[in-house]
């Protein structure tokens, strides 16, 4: 057992007191460690896992590098090492090492006996056992989470006939012929209840809402398995989201992920590699296809975003619902990466979609990108481009004349 390991380990194991040391003012939110505040409740981009397999695993989406899921990152010893360097490296030196050692209380590397090693070993062994229940709990949770989903896709009925058709075509602006519409991926559910769960542990979720809401698939990119669902919370009428408060009276968003997303999509066709998939959803593909085996497979954020997206374009397309979810695995040849233009930080942003880029083209994967406007998610910008609504981005609208000008953003691409 090296003397490397056991510090991992160790640092590992006491991984609240280190952040507490390296990181005061470190919060949680939905089970994440968040290391920075673009405001007061706000969370920033510098995030760190907390439980199962990710714990310890930190990233910086904002600073790039070769962090988990992009962005700058590592474990337990690189964040000792980025913090002790004033956040100038992140490659641990000897004197990163030996403060984790004087910080875990451990003897100095010349003071190392046989009886220290055997102690290490030990406390290692028991850091081990300690990590894989963990581990197991973390599995068991993520089958409850799983099970759950699958529940809440069984319970919703056709989407076909709902307020689910007035939210996507009168509010969101969508051509729903054109999008292949009905989609077997998205359901409907006339009463689904939202829970609020406290960050503070031991705290019992709380029902705050109940009411209409649209049900997604998330299908795993490999598999092509039921993983996760992505609900919207609607109005009566369906157009608007539904306002829904915490107890205290702030704010919550109308949308959220039952079960798990990273490395899943809502599919909106059928690949032209795979074809339909067999798997649960059974129905989880529509009758629209990317096309020829040359075509590629549209990607982009949010469900309105990426249905407008193949709207504009004509190609089939999976969402990706988040912007950290671009580069999961898919099983196509060629995709066209439709990247939103509403971000905050266009830095940041810009730095997660070439590592977006860069993952597929490592991948083998033949890679075109296009991105909204500024200011504009390409929901906003086809809504704009029809005349719907007054442009926050720079686009011109009036029309049909309109329409033929700026959908040469997406067709370049496409």
């Amino acid at each position: 057992m090296t003397d490397s390991r056991e510090i991992v380990v160790l640092l590992t194991e006491r991984l609240e007191a280190l952040l507490g040391e390296l990181c005061p003012g470190w919060g949680m939110r939905s089970g994440k460690g968040i290391l920075s505040w673009k405001s007061k409740g706000v969370p920033g981009s510098w995030r760190i896992g907390l439980s199962g397999g990710d714990r310890g695993l930190w990233v910086r989406y904002s600073r790039s590098g070769d962090g988990p899921r992009g962005g700058l990152g590592g474990g337990p010893i690189e964040l000792v090492a980025y913090v002790n360097s004033g956040e100038s490296r992140t490659k641990p030196v000897r004197e990163d090492w030996d403060w984790a050692r004087r910080w875990l209380g451990l003897p100095g590397w010349e003071l190392r006996t046989s009886e220290d090693r055997a102690a290490a070993a030990r406390r290692v062994a028991a850091a081990q056992a300690r990590r894989e229940e963990r581990l197991r709990e973390a599995a068991a949770a993520a089958q409850h989470q799983a099970a759950r989903a699958a529940a809440i896709w069984r319970a919703g009925q056709r989407a076909a006939g709902t307020i689910i058709e007035r939210w996507l075509a009168e509010a969101r602006g969508i051509d729903l012929k054109a999008v292949g519409w009905p989609l077997p991926t998205i359901r409907f559910l006339a009463d689904a209840p939202y829970w609020f769960a406290p960050d503070e542990k031991d705290v019992a979720p709380v029902l705050v809402h109940r009411g209409p809401a649209m049900v997604a698939a998330i299908q795993n990119g490999k598999t092509g398995r039921l993983q996760g669902v992505h609900l919207t919370w609607l109005s009566q009428d369906g157009l608007s989201k539904a306002t829904i408060d915490r107890p205290d009276g702030e704010a919550l968003p109308a949308r959220k992920v039952r079960g798990a997303l990273m490395g899943g999509h809502v599919r909106f066709c059928t690949c032209p590699e795979t074809g339909p998939s067999q798997s649960e959803p059974r129905s989880e593909t529509s009758s629209r296809s990317t096309g020829p085996a040359s075509s590629p497979l549209l990607l982009a954020e949010g469900i309105e975003t990426t249905l407008s997206a193949i709207e504009a374009s004509q190609i089939g397309g999976w969402a990706c619902l988040s912007r950290s979810n671009f580069r999961a695995w898919v099983p196509a040849s060629a995709v066209l990466l439709a990247f939103d233009g509403d971000d905050r930080d266009r830095k940041r942003a810009e730095k997660i979609n070439k590592a977006s880029e860069a993952s597929h083209a490592v991948a083998g994967r033949l890679v075109r990108s296009t991105r909204a406007p500024d200011g504009c998610d390409w929901n906003s910008w086809m809504r704009a481009v029809k005349g719907h609504h007054e442009p926050a981005c720079g686009v011109s609208t009036g029309g049909d004349q309109a329409t033929d000008a700026d959908q040469k953003t997406m067709e370049s691409a496409a």
